[in-house]
């Protein structure tokens, strides 16, 4: 196992994307641990609005195996919409 909690909330991931501007699909699952979902979506999603995203009930941080069915749905309508 490994504890990427820290991580997860440092600014790496949002450095990253900082010049991105290619369309992004984020997904949480609402009871991620690793992660407060909706302060995430809209700081990640912050000014771009090619980034879209959802946050799922009933998952935690291992979202697509938790409601693989709605992440599936997700993509499929997201791809399809690109």
């Amino acid at each position: 196992r490994f504890r990427s909690k820290a991580i997860s909330r440092s600014p790496l991931l949002l450095q990253a994307l900082q010049d991105f501007d290619k369309p992004v699909l984020m997904v949480w699952g609402e009871d991620d641990v690793t992660a407060i979902p909706t302060e995430a979506a809209q700081t990640l999603g912050q000014h771009k609005p090619r980034r879209d995203w959802t946050i799922l009930a009933g998952a935690g941080h291992w979202v697509q195996y938790q409601r693989p069915e709605a992440v599936n749905t997700l993509l499929a309508c997201w791809l399809e919409a690109a």
